[in-house]
């Protein structure tokens, strides 16, 4: 019987099973691998955390989200063709904390770029630039507030160096003349002293009522370079004066924080602004939103707010009926990034964009649509 036809045939099938079952094998690995690597250019849902913070992020009236942070995201979302929802939270906390636990794939609102969130999230690059500010109720300064200004210790001590130094003068120009001009600076000895004293004031603050004068050659030099010296004089004390009272009616320079260490500030818990007013020492109060924080300084709870001036400038714009007033300068500078979790795989994608459209000048036309920019 002759079985080499029936081996050949056994083979051939087992050979085109095999390379059946290789097949098959390969195409389902590719298939696999296309799964697993899409096409940048498919569309791709994310979820979208976000924190009403205007003017950063906010509902308008139709209930759509809006504000600097929200149109940059839109605007880079639309040009990588990513999908996405927006995920509302209550507080600074919770939006950080779905990121950080990676149920968000990005967190929107004023989210200042600090070294403690960066070991926690990653940061893109920031698309905004800004500081802090304190805003305070009008009521806080009080109707005596200019005399308590006035009652100063630097005050007094000027206006003392001042009197001395008339008296000094008055002293000078009273031994000068009173042998020679005994009608003007005659008299007694506390006599003479008081006319040279009250010629010295008049001449000092070019007043002049030409009462008393010098007679003699030398008391004339001594009033003529007594003149000068009273111009210089009373410009420097009317600047230094007017300065101070300024500054301190208006709490004085933010630069010298120690002048609100007596204070008690509200901050928003969780903030930058939080830890910056805990590092300075300062007495805090920390609220879970910026709104309930202006209404604590409406209810004397608090005696100022510490927050994002251009947060503060925003809100107040929008409300007139809340009563504060934001104080000249900043605290500190900071800047606001998008939260992502760590290792996220669009920080690079978002960091390019976000380049792009702060080289192109893009982010100033989303600034100017919910603030006033200084040219």
């Amino acid at each position: 019987m002759n079985v080499l036809p029936q081996i050949k045939t056994g083979i051939s099938k087992t050979v085109f099973a095999a390379v059946f079952l290789l097949s098959g094998l390969v195409w389902s690995l590719v298939a696999q691998e296309s799964e697993s690597t899409p096409d940048q250019n498919a569309e791709v849902g994310y979820k979208v955390a976000i924190k009403s913070t205007p003017p950063f992020a906010f509902q308008d009236e139709s209930g759509a989200w809006t504000g600097i942070s929200v149109d940059l995201w839109t605007k880079m979302a639309d040009d990588l063709g990513w999908s996405y929802e927006f995920y509302p939270t209550e507080t600074l906390e919770e939006l950080l904390n779905l990121v950080a636990d990676g149920e968000a794939d990005v967190a929107l609102g004023a989210i200042t770029a600090t070294a403690e969130r960066e070991r926690l999230l990653d940061l893109t690059h920031p698309y905004f630039f800004t500081g802090q500010a304190l805003a305070i109720h009008p009521s806080i300064q009080g109707k005596w507030v200019w005399l308590k200004n006035l009652i100063s210790i630097e005050f007094l001590a000027a206006i003392g160096g001042l009197i001395l130094l008339l008296a000094i003068t008055g002293v000078a120009i009273w031994m000068v003349e009173r042998r020679h001009n005994p009608s003007d600076f005659g008299g007694h000895w506390w006599q003479g002293i008081g006319s040279g004293f009250w010629w010295s004031a008049v001449t000092m603050t070019t007043v002049g009522y030409g009462d008393k004068a010098p007679k003699t050659l030398l008391g004339r030099i001594f009033g003529l370079v007594w003149m000068f010296a009273g111009l210089i004089l009373i410009s420097g004390m009317t600047a230094a004066i007017a300065s101070a009272l300024t500054v301190q009616n208006l709490g004085g320079n933010l630069s010298r924080s120690q002048k609100f260490s007596d204070w008690k500030i509200a901050t928003v818990k969780g903030s930058s602004g939080e830890r910056f007013a805990l590092d300075q020492g300062w007495t805090v109060s920390s609220y879970p939103t910026v709104q309930q924080a202006v209404f604590g300084i409406q209810n004397s709870e608090v005696d100022a707010i510490l927050y994002d001036r251009v947060g503060l400038e925003y809100m107040l714009s929008q409300d007139e009926s809340l009563q504060c007033e934001i104080l000249p300068g900043t605290l500190n500078s900071e800047s606001y990034s998008l939260a992502l979790p760590q290792n996220s795989p669009i920080r690079d994608p978002l960091n390019v964009d976000i380049l792009k459209t702060v080289n192109a000048k893009l982010i100033r036309e989303i600034q100017s649509q919910y603030m006033d920019l200084e040219e």
